[in-house]
Protein backbone atom coordinates (compact mmCIF):
# COMPACT_ATOMS: atom_id res chain seq x y z
CA UNK A 1 0.00 0.00 0.00
CA UNK A 2 1.25 3.40 -0.89
CA UNK A 3 2.61 5.95 2.01
CA UNK A 4 -0.20 7.07 4.66
CA UNK A 5 -2.34 4.36 3.64
CA UNK A 6 -3.10 1.45 6.57
CA UNK A 7 -4.43 -2.11 6.41
CA UNK A 8 -5.78 -3.71 10.02
CA UNK A 9 -6.34 -6.97 10.37
CA UNK A 10 -9.06 -8.37 12.45
CA UNK A 11 -11.13 -11.02 13.96
CA UNK A 12 -14.38 -10.52 14.17
CA UNK A 13 -17.27 -13.26 14.93
CA UNK A 14 -15.03 -16.64 13.51
CA UNK A 15 -14.42 -14.44 10.60
CA UNK A 16 -11.41 -12.22 9.44
CA UNK A 17 -12.36 -8.59 9.36
CA UNK A 18 -10.11 -6.61 7.69
CA UNK A 19 -10.87 -2.73 8.01
CA UNK A 20 -8.78 -0.68 4.99
CA UNK A 21 -8.28 2.90 4.10
CA UNK A 22 -7.24 2.83 0.56
CA UNK A 23 -6.88 5.77 -2.35
CA UNK A 24 -9.94 6.40 -4.07
CA UNK A 25 -9.66 7.33 -7.45
CA UNK A 26 -12.63 9.78 -7.26
CA UNK A 27 -11.22 11.97 -4.41
CA UNK A 28 -8.85 14.81 -4.53
CA UNK A 29 -5.82 16.16 -2.81
CA UNK A 30 -5.03 12.25 -1.78
CA UNK A 31 -7.77 11.78 0.38
CA UNK A 32 -8.78 8.23 1.79
CA UNK A 33 -11.72 6.76 1.72
CA UNK A 34 -12.31 4.02 4.75
CA UNK A 35 -13.83 0.57 2.82
CA UNK A 36 -14.88 -2.32 5.01
CA UNK A 37 -14.12 -5.25 4.15
CA UNK A 38 -14.27 -9.00 5.31
CA UNK A 39 -13.17 -12.41 4.31
CA UNK A 40 -15.92 -15.22 4.26
CA UNK A 41 -15.94 -18.89 3.58
CA UNK A 42 -18.92 -19.52 1.13
CA UNK A 43 -21.91 -21.39 1.85
CA UNK A 44 -24.63 -20.22 0.14
CA UNK A 45 -25.56 -20.37 -3.50
CA UNK A 46 -25.77 -17.03 -4.16
CA UNK A 47 -22.24 -16.44 -2.43
CA UNK A 48 -20.58 -19.33 -4.61
CA UNK A 49 -22.16 -18.07 -7.41
CA UNK A 50 -20.36 -14.77 -6.69
CA UNK A 51 -16.97 -16.75 -5.90
CA UNK A 52 -17.10 -18.69 -9.25
CA UNK A 53 -17.80 -15.63 -11.09
CA UNK A 54 -14.97 -13.93 -10.20
CA UNK A 55 -12.73 -17.17 -10.43
CA UNK A 56 -13.74 -16.96 -14.06
CA UNK A 57 -13.11 -13.12 -14.65
CA UNK A 58 -9.59 -12.95 -13.52
CA UNK A 59 -8.34 -16.34 -13.98
CA UNK A 60 -9.80 -17.82 -17.31
CA UNK A 61 -11.98 -14.90 -19.58
CA UNK A 62 -9.00 -12.91 -20.16
CA UNK A 63 -7.43 -16.17 -22.25
CA UNK A 64 -10.80 -16.58 -24.12
CA UNK A 65 -11.49 -19.56 -21.94
CA UNK A 66 -15.23 -21.28 -21.27
CA UNK A 67 -17.36 -20.56 -18.50
CA UNK A 68 -16.99 -23.61 -16.80
CA UNK A 69 -13.12 -24.09 -17.16
CA UNK A 70 -12.92 -22.28 -13.76
CA UNK A 71 -14.27 -25.28 -11.07
CA UNK A 72 -11.77 -28.36 -10.30
CA UNK A 73 -12.90 -31.59 -10.08
CA UNK A 74 -12.01 -31.14 -5.98
CA UNK A 75 -13.46 -28.05 -5.26
CA UNK A 76 -15.76 -30.20 -3.22
CA UNK A 77 -13.14 -31.15 -0.53
CA UNK A 78 -11.18 -27.21 -0.49
CA UNK A 79 -11.96 -24.59 1.78
CA UNK A 80 -12.62 -21.26 -0.42
CA UNK A 81 -12.10 -18.40 0.67
CA UNK A 82 -13.27 -14.85 -0.54
CA UNK A 83 -12.84 -11.15 0.31
CA UNK A 84 -15.78 -9.11 0.40
CA UNK A 85 -16.84 -5.82 0.60
CA UNK A 86 -19.44 -4.16 2.97
CA UNK A 87 -21.99 -4.32 0.18
CA UNK A 88 -21.28 -8.00 -0.46
CA UNK A 89 -19.42 -7.53 -3.76
CA UNK A 90 -16.77 -9.74 -4.41
CA UNK A 91 -13.28 -8.41 -4.76
CA UNK A 92 -11.10 -11.09 -4.37
CA UNK A 93 -11.07 -14.72 -4.52
CA UNK A 94 -8.55 -18.07 -2.99
CA UNK A 95 -8.65 -21.65 -2.24
CA UNK A 96 -7.27 -24.49 0.28
CA UNK A 97 -6.70 -28.23 -0.70
CA UNK A 98 -4.52 -30.14 1.77
CA UNK A 99 -2.59 -32.30 -0.76
CA UNK A 100 -1.61 -34.28 2.47
CA UNK A 101 -2.26 -33.69 6.30
CA UNK A 102 1.01 -31.86 6.34
CA UNK A 103 0.93 -29.76 3.22
CA UNK A 104 -1.36 -27.54 2.27
CA UNK A 105 -1.75 -26.31 -1.21
CA UNK A 106 -3.29 -22.76 -2.47
CA UNK A 107 -5.00 -22.85 -6.16
CA UNK A 108 -7.31 -19.88 -7.69
CA UNK A 109 -5.81 -17.06 -6.11
CA UNK A 110 -7.35 -13.92 -7.89
CA UNK A 111 -8.29 -10.25 -7.22
CA UNK A 112 -10.89 -8.19 -9.10
CA UNK A 113 -8.71 -5.89 -11.77
CA UNK A 114 -9.66 -2.90 -10.18
CA UNK A 115 -8.37 -3.39 -6.78
CA UNK A 116 -4.84 -5.02 -7.81
CA UNK A 117 -1.71 -3.78 -6.07
CA UNK A 118 -3.42 -2.59 -2.87
CA UNK A 119 -2.02 -6.19 -1.03
CA UNK A 120 -5.20 -7.50 -0.99
CA UNK A 121 -4.16 -10.91 -1.95
CA UNK A 122 -2.14 -11.18 1.13
CA UNK A 123 -4.81 -10.84 3.96
CA UNK A 124 -6.75 -14.11 1.49
CA UNK A 125 -3.46 -15.88 1.63
CA UNK A 126 -2.42 -15.42 5.13
CA UNK A 127 -5.98 -16.14 5.89
CA UNK A 128 -6.03 -19.65 4.18
CA UNK A 129 -2.20 -20.22 5.61
CA UNK A 130 -3.55 -19.80 9.30
CA UNK A 131 -6.57 -22.58 8.30
CA UNK A 132 -4.20 -24.75 6.73
CA UNK A 133 -1.62 -24.45 9.79
CA UNK A 134 -4.74 -24.93 11.96
CA UNK A 135 -5.63 -28.41 10.53
CA UNK A 136 -2.08 -29.51 10.96
CA UNK A 137 0.02 -28.65 8.06
CA UNK A 138 3.47 -27.67 8.36
CA UNK A 139 4.06 -26.12 4.70
CA UNK A 140 2.44 -24.87 2.33
CA UNK A 141 2.83 -25.08 -2.02
CA UNK A 142 1.14 -23.60 -5.19
CA UNK A 143 1.67 -23.09 -8.72
CA UNK A 144 2.20 -19.36 -9.55
CA UNK A 145 1.83 -17.59 -13.02
CA UNK A 146 4.73 -15.65 -13.97
CA UNK A 147 3.88 -12.62 -13.08
CA UNK A 148 2.87 -13.45 -9.36
CA UNK A 149 6.06 -14.68 -8.23
CA UNK A 150 7.58 -11.71 -6.91
CA UNK A 151 3.73 -11.56 -4.88
CA UNK A 152 4.28 -15.03 -3.30
CA UNK A 153 8.16 -14.07 -2.83
CA UNK A 154 6.89 -11.34 -0.81
CA UNK A 155 5.00 -13.37 1.42
CA UNK A 156 7.89 -16.20 1.94
CA UNK A 157 7.30 -18.31 -0.50
CA UNK A 158 10.45 -19.74 -2.51
CA UNK A 159 10.94 -20.52 -6.62
CA UNK A 160 10.44 -24.56 -6.23
CA UNK A 161 10.79 -24.92 -9.95
CA UNK A 162 9.51 -24.00 -13.45
CA UNK A 163 6.98 -26.06 -14.35
CA UNK A 164 3.95 -25.92 -17.17
CA UNK A 165 2.69 -23.60 -19.63
CA UNK A 166 -1.07 -22.79 -18.56
CA UNK A 167 -3.13 -22.58 -22.13
CA UNK A 168 0.17 -22.81 -23.96
CA UNK A 169 1.18 -18.99 -22.85
CA UNK A 170 0.98 -18.37 -18.98
CA UNK A 171 4.73 -20.06 -17.27
CA UNK A 172 3.90 -21.35 -14.33
CA UNK A 173 6.34 -21.94 -11.01
CA UNK A 174 6.11 -24.28 -8.00
CA UNK A 175 6.65 -22.00 -4.59
CA UNK A 176 6.78 -23.21 -1.45
CA UNK A 177 6.98 -22.30 2.50
CA UNK A 178 7.35 -23.43 5.75
CA UNK A 179 4.46 -22.70 7.90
Amino acid sequence: MGAGSECILRKDSGNHMLLCHLPNACLNNNQLSKIRMKIIEPHTPEEFAQYYKLRYETLRRPWSQPEGSERAEDDATAIHAMLVEDTGEAIGICRLHLATPQEGQIRFMGIREDRQGQRLGDQLLHYLEEKARAMGATHMTLQARENAVNFYRRNGYEVVEKTHLLFGSIQHYKMARQL
